[in-house]
């Protein structure tokens, strides 16, 4: 069987913790994405924005405005 690496069981889990209406997880998963060494400058951008969006579910207006900083 094909094993997932982190980056794809942390996006999958950033996923479902939204689809789960637990934004404040997905923020949480969507961080460890951004920390991870060797991510590509999309992988960046795309974790950003994902977390900026779990921010806004979870109504942290602020958090959000700074994770698109990051962008």
């Amino acid at each position: 069987p094909e094993v997932d690496g982190m980056n794809a069981t942390l996006e999958r889990s950033a996923k479902e913790a939204l689809d789960q209406g637990k934004p404040e997880a997905a923020a949480q998963f969507y961080k460890q994405l951004l920390d991870l060494p060797k991510n590509t400058d999309e992988q960046k951008y795309t974790y950003a924005i994902g977390m900026a969006e779990a921010f806004r579910r979870a109504g942290e207006v602020d958090s959000a405005l700074k994770a698109l900083n990051l962008v």
